[in-house]
């Protein structure tokens, strides 16, 4: 603590307000700057009157000279540039110092005049003081206005006040004692009261957390009844629903009973059809599909086969594992077509036959057989390699790409078996509008597609990964009369053995073929 501690408290505690006249005196002194200010004012107390009337004795005395600060000389010039210290003062006392001889002074601050004014802050510890120093120095010379500089002329008389007192031998001892028994005082007084004020709100905040228990208890036990409400509720509703679910459930097994005793025979027949391997190994009873369906290629195939795209390769394999052995597709599909085709042939006059999506050539090698003479198209590259091997003419292109270069009526036939399913609706529209085109009047188109009406396909329908669309023939037939085609009609073919009892439905047949004739020239 300074040594000017109890001066500063007896000064405070006679004179803790601002004094009420502004009649000032300065006087000279080289002690710590260039002018000593004492305050003159009216004494409040005796002792207070006592030191005031004692210094100006002292300062008269010793031959020092007085101004008054209303003095001409010295007074503020009216109307003059006003600076604001106040953003500065919370700067360290050397930024504070060079910055405050920037700005009133117009120049850099020397080491010297630094180390002059950082000594006096370390005595009276105030920017504030250091301030009013480098303002009553001759080389301010009251250039401008400093705000609020009352105030730091205040807190200079101030400090510098308490200084002499604090310098008077016996009196000066004498009033530290006396200061320090009023400050001990006061202090245990203060602290008395920081008791009383804690003791006081200890007891509130007790009393606070009392009542919030009892209402957090309340609300507690509240939410505990309507729980135990809500427990008993659900526990009733949940057993009615119990009860009326298990009515309905002995409801829906006795008629699903009455059902599967109407369909058994059919069940025991599709049943004995499936072998136990099919269900432990796959469709296919083979540990591997890839081996399988490499299992009849000659190394040179296998090679070519390679060497072609993922999803040529994908749909070749799928091809040759799922679509069934030409023996089957000759009995089951091939002999359907025989007859429209060579009937086409004689009608239109032209023996050119196309086949959109020849893949391996099986329809086109049928129909060699009877004597007509087919052309294949195929973007399946490994597919086509197998139709070229075997000696027919084959293109490998988009088959609307291929329809497009060929001149009107010049085939007698056009057929596309087992494609639509691959093909999206608007890619079968255009290849309906390019064959209606190229087919010659009397000539035919044929589609083959799975029955979408058969329930009993869906599963076979979706094992190749490329069907998309499945081709309902009451569409087809209105989409092939609006691009040209005069007659359209179904032919429904592979009834499924067990439904045979009914052969009028054509939900019972496996596969459909839409055969449009194009009519005779006007």
């Amino acid at each position: 603590m300074s040594k000017f501690f109890p001066v500063t408290y007896l000064y405070n505690y006679f004179d803790t307000q601002k004094p009420e006249t502004n009649e000032q005196v300065i006087s000279a002194d080289e002690e710590c700057c260039d002018y000593e200010v004492i305050q003159a004012e009216k004494p409040r107390s005796f002792l207070v009157s006592f030191f005031i009337e004692f210094f100006k004795d002292f300062f008269k005395k010793s031959g020092q000279k007085s101004i008054r600060l209303n003095d001409p000389e010295i007074s503020p010039v009216a109307e003059k540039t006003v600076f604001n210290p106040e953003k500065y003062l919370y700067l360290d006392h050397i930024n504070f110092i060079r910055t405050m001889y920037i700005k009133l002074y117009g120049r850099e601050a020397s080491d010297a005049e630094i180390s002059l004014l950082s000594g006096y802050f370390h005595k009276v510890g105030s920017n504030e003081l250091l301030l009013y120093v480098i303002y009553k120095s001759a080389e301010f010379n009251n250039r401008f206005e400093i705000k609020n500089i009352d105030r730091y002329r205040y807190s200079y008389y101030k400090c510098r006040i308490k200084g002499k007192i604090s310098r008077i031998p016996v009196l000066g001892s004498y009033l530290r004692l006396r200061i320090m028994e009023r400050v001990m005082f006061d202090t245990r007084n203060y602290l008395s009261g920081i008791n009383t004020r804690l003791t006081n709100e200890i007891i509130s905040t007790s009393h606070y957390i009392d009542t919030l228990y009892e209402r957090v208890n309340d609300h507690v036990n509240d939410t505990k009844r309507e729980l135990k409400s809500i427990h008993d509720n659900t526990i009733r509703n949940v057993t009615r629903l119990h009860n009326d679910f298990s009515k309905r459930i002995v409801k829906v097994r006795s008629r699903t009973d009455n059902i599967y005793g109407a369909f058994e025979p059919y069940l025991d027949t599709i049943t004995t059809k499936v072998p136990e391997t099919m269900i432990s190994n796959g469709m296919l009873d083979a540990d591997s599909y890839l081996e399988k369906a490499k299992k009849d290629l000659s190394d040179e195939e296998k090679s070519f086969i390679d060497s072609c795209s993922f999803d040529d390769k994908l749909y070749f394999y799928m091809a040759k594992l799922f679509r069934g052995s030409e023996e089957m597709m000759v009995s089951v599909i091939f002999d359907n077509y025989l007859d429209f085709v060579t009937g086409a042939i004689g009608k239109s006059g032209n023996n050119t036959v196309i086949d959109l999506g020849c893949g391996k050539g099986d329809w086109m090698r049928y129909l060699r057989g009877h004597g007509i003479t087919t052309k294949g198209v195929d973007i399946n590259e490994a597919s086509a390699h197998f139709s070229i091997i075997d000696g027919f003419e084959v293109i490998i292109d988009d088959v609307i790409s291929y329809l497009d270069t060929l001149p009107e009526n010049s085939a007698g036939v056009i057929t596309m078996l087992a494609v639509s399913e691959h093909l999206t609706h608007d890619k079968l529209q255009a290849i309906i509008k390019s064959a209606v085109r190229v087919i010659a009047p009397g000539g035919i188109f044929i589609m083959d597609a799975p029955n979408p009406f058969c329930y009993f396909h869906i599963g076979s329908f979706y094992i190749d990964p490329s069907h998309t669309t499945w081709v309902s023939p009451e569409p087809m037939k209105l989409i092939m009369e609006m691009a040209g085609f005069a007659e359209v009609n179904f032919l429904y073919y592979a009834p499924y053995e067990f439904l045979n009892k009914s052969p009028n439905n054509i939900c019972n047949y496996q596969g459909v073929g839409i055969i449009a004739t194009k009519g005779k020239m006007k």
